[in-house]
């Protein structure tokens, strides 16, 4: 985690379009906080000297399954490059999008680099990922703070409560790091004056069933 420049990242792959991030709680969010912001500043040197103090002999060869498209191949070399930097030595496997979902179900991987297009409220993002039981919880995460907090924010509509929770949910997540979150994405969209009713949603994602050409 220490190895990555986000800002570095974003603007060599993304030319600066995406957003940088180190969590799931959108800073648009009204449960989000400065604790659910915070983000482990870049020090590969610091990384390097948590191997050395751990007695691990570098570089740590890691296998890393990435996208097979142009995008998965940039964000692998970018993070690549970095990790070298901190100590390790990033073998990646460009690998078709189902077939890497087969594998990681699986448990059969070192990292694996995936996006997700986001709910609107924080729990649709961190639960299923960290909760012990979580649904695409693939990493095998599992805190038994973590799921009270998770399950406390889910009990009540008390934000200021709901705040503090997701921030010390975010603070655990970057210290145990069973996610590293890299960047937030932002859905550039065309729409010609001759469709309508294409709807967008929270979620940001496009929905197209009730659209249609307009004379």
């Amino acid at each position: 985690m220490l190895s990555i420049d986000r800002e570095a990242l974003n603007r060599t792959v993304f030319r600066g379009v995406y957003d940088p991030a180190c969590g799931p709680v959108t800073p648009a969010n009204p449960l989000s906080s400065d604790a659910a912001q915070a983000c482990p500043k870049h020090d590969p040197a610091a990384a390097k000297k948590l191997l050395s103090d751990a007695g691990v002999q570098t570089p740590v060869k890691v296998n890393f399954i990435i996208g097979n498209t142009p995008d998965g191949r940039r964000i692998g070399e970018a993070i690549k490059s970095m990790a070298a930097d901190g100590g390790f030595d990033v073998q990646l496997e460009p690998t078709e999008f189902s077939a890497s979902l087969d594998v990681t179900d699986a448990g059969k991987f070192q990292m694996f680099q995936i996006g997700w297009s986001g709910r609107v409220d924080p729990d649709g993002n961190i639960t299923p990922f960290v909760s012990t039981k979580g649904s695409q919880n693939i990493s095998g995460y599992s805190n038994s703070d973590v799921d009270q907090w998770l399950n406390d924010a889910r009990a009540t509509q008390d934000v200021s409560k709901r705040k503090e929770l997701y921030g010390k949910i975010v603070g655990k997540l970057q210290e145990d790091a069973p996610l590293i979150y890299l960047y937030r994405m932002k859905n550039l969209i065309g729409v010609s004056n001759k469709v309508g009713q294409v709807q967008m949603l929270g979620d940001g994602l496009i929905r197209v069933g009730t659209a249609g050409f307009v004379e």
